[in-house]
């Protein structure tokens, strides 16, 4: 089985890399069903490894993963606008970012699910079946980066500042799973991240004079889900 994960987790990522890459679009039908099959083969094989029990609802390593994902979102701005009253002020909008989310409940869940099933493919299977057959963790933490990074369309689009801070991002979450086994954790970083930069989108469509409403109706569309990452 870790055989054929790695072959199909290897085809999707080339493929979906190269469509990013050319600005083609991912096509419903071949692409979900390619992603469907992969997932079910992750599930399958971190549920036989007990990878799904260990840490999966800790609510000590969802808090610690909210912290670590607000810090880390913090410094990626940093990175990316090179502003630290920009980054500060976002840093400390806490209220204003869980009021954004309790105006999105919907789409918070949408988030996590997405979350918890990237990090189930890339880190907790992906990742883990690369240790086990490379010589070096880091090797292994440093592909799955790599591979995590090509499935995702603004590494492409957003420049190259912003796609090293990604790729960053993405060996930095990997280092936290290979060293504390925590899905719970990883998926909390992970999800904050998305959650505050969907934040800065409605933060931005408010400046431009749309309402509440209109701006929350405007991430739930799914012409958002493209830009869940990006800082």
């Amino acid at each position: 089985m870790s055989t054929f994960f790695l072959l199909l987790w290897l085809v999707h990522t080339l493929i979906s890399g190269y469509k990013h890459m050319r600005g083609y679009p991912l096509r419903l039908i071949p692409d979900t069903l390619l992603q469907g099959v992969v997932l079910l083969c992750a599930l399958w094989w971190a549920w036989n490894q007990q990878l799904l029990t260990r840490h999966l609802w800790s609510p000590f390593d969802m808090s610690l993963g909210i912290l670590l994902g607000h810090g880390l979102f913090f410094v990626s701005l940093l990175l990316t606008h090179c502003h630290l009253g920009d980054a500060f002020r976002i840093f400390i909008s806490l209220r204003e970012i869980a009021d954004f989310a309790g105006r999105v409940p919907t789409f918070c869940i949408r988030m996590l699910g997405l979350c918890f099933v990237e990090e189930l493919v890339y880190r907790v299977t992906g990742q883990s079946i690369l240790i086990q057959l490379l010589p070096y963790e880091w090797m292994a933490i440093v592909l799955t980066a790599l591979g995590f990074s090509l499935m995702h369309g603004h590494f492409f689009r957003s420049g190259w500042g912003s796609a090293l801070e990604f790729f960053f991002f993405s060996l930095i979450i990997g280092a936290l799973y290979a060293y504390t086994l925590s899905v719970a954790l990883v998926v909390f970083v992970h999800f904050i991240r998305n959650l505050e930069s969907s934040y800065l989108d409605y933060y931005a469509m408010l400046q431009e004079g749309k309402d509440p409403e209109e701006a929350s109706a405007s991430l739930e569309g799914p012409q958002m889900s493209a830009a869940l990452e990006v800082p």
